[in-house]
């Protein structure tokens, strides 16, 4: 192997190919002056060890409900501050709940009815709690009172980064 892959899956499939069909070899050629092969060559054994344990999560299928309940609200969002321009912190009571654009979007891009069925309804009643919250508080805006921080999961706790569609898990220890 000439050098060490990016992604430690990809080390783990290209390396494994090796004597499947008959005895081999795997030789790595690493290059001293790439800081990331170095480190791999000084932790040789035990990064083989357990190497498995590096294997970064796999992606999810995009539209199942899990990953669905967790992205509309980021979505629903963002059209709304970019797409309908009410990005200004204090705009977030100016929504109305028109969201025909984003539903038009979206059934471009999801093809399985019962998968498209959920997104719709769900983006629906996100935009119909929005703006009934909109409606009941006239200093609305989107870090005080609509967004919540990921430490309140619920469904307006908006993802920073497409890798967080993992399942979260909160701790809460209490001191008797």
């Amino acid at each position: 192997m000439n050098g060490q892959p990016k992604n430690i899956a990809e080390y783990i499939q290209a390396s494994s190919r090796v004597g499947r069909k008959h005895k081999g070899i795997v030789i790595n050629l690493l290059d001293a002056n790439r800081s990331r092969d170095k480190s791999y060559f000084e932790n040789y054994v035990s990064f083989h060890n357990a190497y498995y344990k590096f294997v970064e999560p796999l992606s999810v299928t995009p539209f199942t409900e899990i990953s669905l309940d967790k992205v509309l609200s980021s979505l629903l969002v963002c059209f709304v501050r970019h797409k309908q321009g009410l990005y200004k912190d204090e705009q977030a009571k100016d929504f109305n709940g028109n969201i025909d654009e984003l539903l038009d979007f979206i059934k471009v891009r999801i093809t399985n009815k019962k998968q498209l069925d959920y997104a719709l309804n769900r983006l629906n009643s996100l935009s119909k709690k929005w703006a009934d919250k909109a409606k009941e508080n006239d200093g609305l805006t989107y870090k005080n009172g609509l967004v919540k921080p990921i430490s309140e999961i619920n469904e307006w706790s908006l993802m920073m980064s497409m890798r967080e569609i993992d399942t979260n898990s909160i701790i809460k220890i209490i001191n008797n």
